[in-house]
């Protein structure tokens, strides 16, 4: 007998399992009680299924104290069935007809009163369980979401049960009080398609179940059974937006207020001109709370969020620059200084009017200070007060609490228009238009912006990161990606505040640097992994060998997790860069030993016929690309060449792998002392001798199951 389905439900202190089989002609199910107590399985009675048609699914229900069973046929019928406990036998209730094959049942609710149904077409349906009992049946409702089926499981807490759903989306649907379906996508960071679900409770998995997971369940996916937590404390909210308003700038930060707000600047039409809208918005709901109109021709150039201490009060503002400019200028020459250009800047709060017993969010401007020489194109928090930049002035302002205005501190002059700033700690770090990066500190005492330390190299930045004190990276509108460190710190000097006296250590050393074929944007340190909360068990090594960016140089590289390193894996954070074409970037840090194995493998992939691009040459590439990255160019591996190694036939990968002449009949030095470093068995494998093919072979192995590891992490 073949097992075609399965399914259980709790009975008191026993286990009722319910069991759909074949012999390959004819089908029959078995009920089966299993005590809980003593451990012991007692079959309770076998049932001949009286109809020709084949089962597609089943499931059993429990509705005042009896036993149903819900059968569907490939014939688009649906079998009612009665159970009971004394003299066991199988009663038929009900037939009815269905527009399509059923493919899954499930309750909605915790008293089993509506029942949910989807079929083979994707479709989902609802029905009233009570006028199935009673011999007759409705569809209530019927919702179209996929073309596929979907295979549906009860889960969440019994004071809002749901159902999840899963098919080409994975939904979580549940049923409000005037009885319609809600429908919720849930997001995993694996992506693929999932098979099936089974609901697990809290007490088996509590080491993942917290006060923001929802539930627990276990999926299919390739292959592999995975535990996943639905949690409730992020969600996707998408809201379609009128043609004419086009969203320029987002600032979405929880510290705006008490609230979860985030405010968006966009474009709008008033008055058969251009006009620029700040729109104030929840994060949880997507609803438009508040709305301010900019003056026609102003254009918001930067938004940060600013929190100000005032005896017992916490104050919140949002501070806003802004540029009066003409629409035809391109963001090529937008930081371009005009002798006619001007700018704003401009602090705003979030106000609550209770309108009825609710209280409604507006944003209300509350300090504007216009004819800047430039536009605002940055501004910043600083620990002394508000930094903001204006063209190529450089302004520190204080707030004065009392008068409610900002009061100016210092200012010093840089040769270019600035694009960018941070702070970190004491540290400010500023970008430019033309003259690369630079960093200032503020000395309190003469109440002045100190230089610090610039790169000596000429570059066109439009954003920078600082990742610490000492270190930055920084994007150019040519497409280039760069990161400089400085060789002396604050924390180096007795008084945080001296200048060092050898002036040649204030020049800021090149990290590495790469040129991409598009602009990059809005450089983030944050997670962006498929396994940011379960991770895969098979890519534990990866926490040896990607490091975090804020490391010291000093902490040796053998291998072993730092200390400091957190549960979370909140420390092997990449950096995260966006394109102008909508795709996302990222780029890890990595150890000495996995460098120096995957810069072998990229080193001769970049010659490989299997690996040309698309487009010209290797040698072409090659020429053009070395130069255009700069001189740490060789710092860098590049993901999309090393994967090409993947997509290569065994033949292919050992001729790319083959040794050359000179380096005998084993690879090279480092590559040995990674796999032994590594929790990856060594190449030789406890052999004293083996032949060059076969060490190969071996490597070849290896480097698969890494860049396979690194394909699931990243």
């Amino acid at each position: 007998m073949k097992v075609c389905f399965a399914a259980a439900r709790h009975s008191q202190h026993s286990l009722r399992i319910y069991l759909c089989c074949s012999n390959g002609r004819n089908h029959s199910f078995l009920v089966a009680r299993l005590d809980l107590n003593n451990i012991t399985l007692e079959q309770l009675e076998r049932f001949d299924y009286p109809f020709l048609s084949a089962p597609s699914c089943f499931y059993p229900l429990d509705k005042d104290s009896r036993h149903y069973l819900l059968v569907g046929d490939y014939n688009q019928k649906l079998h009612l069935f009665s159970l009971a406990d004394t003299n066991p036998c199988m009663q038929h209730v009900l037939s009815m007809d269905l527009e399509a094959v059923p493919h899954s049942l499930c309750v909605l609710d915790k008293n089993a009163s509506w029942l949910l149904l989807s079929d083979r077409c994707g479709d989902l349906v609802t029905l009233s369980v009570a006028d199935l009992l009673l011999g007759q049946w409705t569809v209530m409702q019927s919702y179209r979401r996929c073309a596929l089926p979907f295979m549906l499981a009860a889960v969440g807490e019994s004071t809002r049960p749901s159902v999840l759903a899963c098919g080409e989306k994975l939904l979580l649907i549940s049923q409000d009080d005037q009885g319609e379906l809600t429908f919720d996508e849930v997001y995993t960071n694996n992506g693929q398609q999932h098979l099936d679900a089974s609901p697990l409770p809290p007490s088996l998995v509590p080491d993942i179940m917290n006060g923001d997971n929802a539930f627990a369940f276990t999926t299919l996916v390739d292959d592999q059974l995975l535990i996943l937590a639905a949690t409730t404390k992020a969600q996707f909210i998408t809201r379609e937006l009128t043609v004419g308003y086009t969203p320029t700038k987002l600032l979405l930060e929880s510290s705006i207020c008490d609230r979860s707000l985030m405010i968006l600047a966009a474009d709008t039409h008033c008055r058969g001109k251009v006009a620029q809208q700040l729109q104030l918005m929840d994060q949880r709901t997507g609803d438009m709370l508040s709305t301010y109109n900019l003056d026609p021709g102003e254009a918001v150039c930067c938004m940060a969020p600013w929190q100000v201490q005032n005896g017992d009060k916490l104050y919140h503002y949002v501070c806003i620059g802004t540029k009066y400019q003409d629409a035809r200028i391109g963001a090529a020459n937008m930081y371009q200084q005009d002798e006619n250009e001007s700018g704003s800047l401009q602090l705003y709060r979030i106000k609550y009017r209770v309108q009825g017993q609710t209280p409604v969010a507006l944003i209300r401007q509350a300090w504007n200070k216009n004819a800047f020489p430039g536009g605002v194109h940055a501004v910043c928090v600083h620990p002394q007060g508000l930094l903001f930049a204006s063209g190529a002035m450089l302004y520190l302002y204080q707030l004065d609490a009392d008068q409610g205005e900002l009061e100016e501190i210092t200012k010093t002059t840089l040769r270019y228009p600035i694009t960018s700033i941070q702070v970190k700690d004491e540290m400010i770090c500023v970008g430019t238009f033309v003259d690369s990066v630079h960093y200032y500190v503020y000395n309190q005492g003469l109440g002045e912006l100190e230089f610090w330390s610039s790169d000596i190299q000429s570059r066109n930045v439009h954003h920078i990161l600082a990742m610490d004190q000492r270190t930055v990276a920084a994007v150019t509108h040519d497409g280039d990606m760069f990161a400089l460190k400085s060789a002396v710190g604050l924390n180096d000097h007795d008084s945080a505040l001296c200048q060092p006296l050898n002036y040649q250590l204030n020049d800021l050393d090149p990290l590495f640097s790469f040129h991409y074929g598009e602009m990059l944007i809005k450089l983030r340190i944050t997670p962006f992994h498929r396994c940011s909360y379960l991770l895969d068990p098979r890519s534990l090594w990866l926490t040896n060998h990607l490091l975090p960016w804020t490391m010291d140089d000093n902490v040796p590289t053998t291998g072993e997790q730092t200390p400091s390193a957190s549960p979370g894996m909140t420390m092997t954070d990449p950096i995260v860069a966006c394109t102008v074409s909508g795709g996302v970037l990222t780029i890890h840090r990595c150890s000495e030993a996995m460098f120096t194995l995957l810069k072998y493998l990229q080193d001769r992939l970049i010659w490989n016929g299997c690996a040309r691009p698309v487009l010209g040459s290797s040698k072409r590439f090659w020429h053009w690309f070395v130069p255009s990255s700069g001189a740490k160019a060789d710092h860098v591996l590049f993901g999309d060449l090393l994967a090409a190694f993947q997509r290569m036939t065994p033949e292919q990968k050992v001729k790319v792998l083959d040794p050359k002449p000179t380096h005998g009949s084993k690879p090279s030095p480092p590559l040995m002392d990674f796999f032994t470093s590594s929790n990856f068995c060594p190449l030789s494998e406890g052999h004293e001798r083996t032949d060059s093919h076969t060490m190969t072979v071996r490597l070849m192995e290896r480097l698969d199951r890494i860049l396979d590891d690194l394909d699931h992490y990243s």
